[in-house]
């Protein structure tokens, strides 16, 4: 592989097997039929059966839940939403079902949806849930990924790192090319696990901390180096190090589920 960008050095050594918990994870998911497609990943969610309508407006929908503009708990109903997004209910009502069988909205029998709650009390099970088939997943992507692979993670921690987290230096603001890559960058860092149906599972789990990031505050913004734990946890895959790495995305994760938890308890307060 070509020279390593700075702040990124890399160090290609052997592989190191380690027994893990990969296995028993792989075990608890919901496998495939052998003859089915994989699974695809989130943000290219399959096709609706009907119209292009009821699949755009099955994205912009999954879109506005994902961001929190469409806050946990909130009332969907079908004249509101077809005033809001300009569609008839008959698409909406597909989008909704959609999004019921993928847990971002309930149906609650004889009063329509409602966003998919998200109670500050599983906040800790989520976290948790993620560290634990995250850090299978990279230490399986440590053992088996080849030079490809490091250069995919070596680019997209690079990307990352050029990009502002917020649009505005003083408070959080989204900013939207900052997301898609930190999606890409912790994607990459999975991505040659061999486990599809696992990927699929962590896709599932960023996607509802997404939600809890959303609507909480956030307050300690600016004060977190998101910037350097991206960077120490690159170096430490590209290092091939799998117990640094792992310890590296777990404290990761942990840290974003305090200052999350502590913007929902301001929040309420």
């Amino acid at each position: 592989m070509g020279k390593f960008l700075p702040g990124f050095p890399g160090v290609l050594s052997k592989n190191r097997c380690r027994q893990s918990a990969f296995a028993a994870i792989l075990a608890l998911l919901p496998r495939n039929d052998d003859h089915a497609a994989p699974m695809p990943p989130s943000d290219t969610p399959p096709d609706l059966p009907d119209t292009t309508l009821a699949r755009a407006m099955y994205r912009r929908l999954r879109a506005d839940i994902l961001s929190g503009a469409l806050p946990p708990g909130g009332r969907l109903t079908l004249r509101a939403l077809a005033e809001r997004y300009g569609a008839g209910a008959s698409p909406m009502r597909e989008a909704l079902s959609r999004l019921a069988a993928e847990g971002l909205a309930e149906q609650a029998e004889h009063r329509g949806f409602r966003v998919a709650a998200a109670p500050p009390g599983a906040l800790a099970g989520l976290i948790r849930s993620r560290v634990l088939a995250e850090c299978a997943a990279l230490r399986e992507s440590l053992r088996c990924g080849d030079a490809a692979w490091e250069e995919a993670v070596l680019l997209s921690g690079h990307r990352l790192q050029r990009l502002a987290r917020s649009l505005d230096p003083q408070r959080l603001v989204a900013n939207p090319a900052w997301e898609e890559c930190h999606r890409h960058f912790h994607r990459a860092l999975l991505a040659a696990c061999g486990a599809p149906e696992l990927l699929a599972f962590c896709d599932k789990l960023r996607e509802e901390a997404q939600r809890y990031g959303a609507i909480s505050s956030l307050r300690a913004y600016p004060g977190r180096e998101v910037a350097a734990e991206h960077a120490a946890i690159a170096r430490a895959v590209l290092a091939r190090d799998a117990e640094e790495a792992a310890a590296l995305l777990a404290r990761h994760y942990e840290q974003t589920g305090a200052y999350v938890g502590a913007g929902l308890e301001g929040g309420a307060a």
